[in-house]
Parts: C-alpha cells; structure tokens; sequence
C-alpha cells in the first residue's frame, strides 16, 4: 500500500518538510533540498513513480511529506479517546493529524502531558524515594511506535488510543503479521519474520522513532515490570 502510486500531484508534497526530515537525521544534502524543486529531491528519495512524463506521489511519500496525508489515505490518522466516566460523561476526542512522524510524536506528547501521572512514595530509612508512573512513558512510546509502524493503511480505520480509569488501550489494524501465532500472543513472543510497511519503518528509523529490529515490544514489557505494573494483553480479532 505504501508503495501505491496516488492521483494527487507531486506538489502535495512539502519541500519544507522534506528538508526538514533531510537536516532532522544528518543529511549533507539538506542545504541543497532547499534550492532545487520537490521533484528532484522526491525522485532520489523513491516517493515518486510512474512514467517519466507523469511522474506521481506515492503513499509513503505523502504520508510523510503532506501536511494531511488522511485527505489521500484514508484515516491515516490517531484519535485519543479519553472516557472517564462509563456513561460517557466528559468524554473528550483529540484527533491528530499531519505527516506520520508528527502524528506520532504529538500524540506521545499529548498523552505524556495529559494522561501519565507520576506517584512518589516516600520509604522510611531510604534517601531515595520510590517513584512510578501510572502508566510508564517509555511503554507508551513503544506501543504507539508500534501501532503507526504495522498499522494497514488500506484499512480504512484510524489508530485509536482509548483511556479510562483503568486501562490504556492503542488499537491499530490489521493486527500483527500473519508469522505471529495466537500461542505467540499469549506467551507474549511478538517476534516478527516480516514487516508490512518496510517504508515506513526506514523513514522511523532514520529519525529514530523506532529500531526496526524487534525490540520495541521487549522493552515494552521491562517497562511495564520495572514500574511494577500489569503486564500489557496483546489482542487480535483474526
């Protein structure tokens, strides 16, 4: 899908953002992404096909070089559910939008600000006071890095995080790849063979959003058990 040719036109993409991923990881062609057109530099970086003489954005391009890549994918987007109440009473919706890797960080930053409470517990006869978070930070960035990684972007469903009182629950479809099986979920082995959007995992590599080499869902899980708490239930309706 990521690597589908799209109807819109090069120019959707921003050079501006384009540049801006450039000087983000160190690339010495940054100064130069500021002189010479989208297309030159969209061409290099493989988010454009098609004939020469019809040259058009690819998904991964606009996913990450648009400023509202959901007006060309579809629901390409997080919404933050926060429910505090079961009747629905105060319910709010914060949805987000923007290119893949601004999604991603505003939705961590909006949860870290609005949602992860630090507890502080004094110990008689320790200096150091014992200090957890209601749900630890680097659990969350994990998890939600994830989502937006392996999320299929030709459903057209958006990444969901829903918080209650009582749990935090990221929903991202299609699920896990097919070389997980239900055993793996239950033993909580989230190892994958493959990756369905090998892309978009470059581009979040390159700006160090992810690692790319299965480590996001073990340090997920010694996350959880440092800050003593439950361990995560990983979910799939295959």
């Amino acid at each position: 899908m990521t690597g589908s040719i799209c109807k819109a036109n090069i120019e959707e993409m921003r050079a501006s953002l384009i540049s801006e991923y450039l000087y983000t990881i160190g690339s010495d062609q940054h100064q130069e992404s500021l002189r010479r057109p989208v297309v030159d530099f969209a061409d290099t970086m493989r988010l454009v096909g098609g004939a020469r003489e019809l040259r058009k954005p690819l998904n991964i391009g606009l996913l990450f070089f648009s400023e509202r890549p959901d007006t060309y994918v579809p629901y390409a987007r997080i919404e933050i559910i926060d429910n505090p109440d079961p009747t629905g009473i105060g319910m709010t919706e914060t949805v987000v939008v923007g290119p893949l890797d601004r999604q991603l960080r505003d939705a961590i930053s909006y949860i870290r600000n609005y949602v992860v409470k630090e507890r502080v517990t004094k110990v008689k006869d320790r200096a150091e006071a014992i200090r957890a978070f209601n749900v630890p930070p680097i659990a969350i960035e994990e998890a939600l890095s994830n989502a937006v990684y392996h999320k299929s972007y030709q459903i057209r469903e958006p990444i969901t995080v829903t918080i209650t009182p009582e749990k935090l629950e990221i929903s991202s479809l299609l699920g896990p790849d097919r070389t997980i099986t239900d055993e793996d979920l239950a033993e909580r082995r989230l190892v994958s063979t493959g990756h369905r959007n090998p892309r978009i995992g470059e581009f979040l590599k390159e700006l160090k959003l992810v690692e790319g080499r299965n480590t996001g869902i073990p340090a997920m899980l010694r996350a959880m058990e440092y800050n003593g708490s439950e361990m995560p239930t990983f979910k799939t309706d295959r």
